[in-house]
């Protein structure tokens, strides 16, 4: 899975009136698009093409660009045959622009259960469109069913910059995206997926945090079973300093000797 910038300047204050130079990065990202794409094009090129905007998507969203929706959702329903990555890509960057027209197009492809790629970025879309009951219900089911392995779950998608949780559309979204973390956290061993789980739930209800504690604890005794990942504890440690108050400095100070 590709890995992304958006989430991490998406709240960033940015003036589109003013120079800035994300701001022309990211339209010459859609300039580009508008310019070359066609379904016939090389295959890289499609995905490089496609790719880099998604890397702009929350620049997009900030200064309200909204140019790409239209040509995206034009493709997304079209017939054409499009490679998988590129379709998630396009669904990626729907979701985080923001634009809810988007939605009869992601909710068809959230339905097409043929194509894995292509129904985890509808479903990570949903969730940000206004949707986030359905979409994690799906992500859930997918990596239960081994459609997609547990790796490829969105996390720092629905993470804000600074780490904090991305503000979604309803307080149904925010409970059923809370639900998703819970449920994430207990059951991922990828190393990412859990620090990402326990810093969102860090900053939730009293229930989320004390389940953030118990499965950090948890990974940090037996590193070899829950962060198999070179059994690299140093992110676990700097989420539970930065984000657990008190109670994870001293997790932190205990489990990093």
């Amino acid at each position: 899975m590709m890995l992304l910038l958006a989430p991490a300047v998406a709240n960033q204050p940015l003036d589109p009136e003013q120079p800035n130079g994300l701001v022309d990065e990211a339209r010459y990202a859609v300039d580009q698009f508008l310019e070359k794409f066609n379904p016939g094009m090389d295959t890289v090129e499609m995905k490089e093409i496609t790719g880099w905007v998604s890397e702009h998507s929350g620049i997009l969203a900030t200064i309200k660009d909204y140019r790409i929706v239209k040509p995206y959702v034009k493709w997304l329903a079209d017939t054409a045959k499009l490679p998988d990555g590129v379709r998630y890509s396009m669904l990626h960057t729907l979701g985080m622009v923001g634009d809810t027209t988007a939605v009869p197009v992601v909710r068809m492809l959230v339905a097409d259960t043929t194509r894995p790629m292509v129904r985890l970025g509808a479903a990570e879309a949903l969730c940000l469109l206004g949707d986030a009951v359905t979409g994690t219900r799906v992500l859930m089911d997918m990596a239960r069913t081994e459609a997609v392995p547990f790796e490829w779950l969105p996390t720092a998608t629905f993470m804000g910059s600074r780490g904090a949780p991305v503000k979604l559309k309803t307080a149904a979204d925010e409970k059923a995206m809370t639900a998703y973390f819970r449920w994430l956290a207990e059951h991922t061993k990828g190393a990412n997926a859990l620090a990402e789980a326990v810093t969102y739930l860090l900053q939730r209800d009293e229930e989320s945090k004390n389940l953030a504690y118990r499965v950090a604890e948890r990974a940090l005794k037996a590193p070899e079973v829950y962060l198999p990942d070179r059994n690299d504890k140093r992110g676990l440690l700097g989420r539970l300093a930065g984000f657990g108050g008190e109670r994870g400095k001293a997790l932190a100070a205990r489990y990093g000797k």
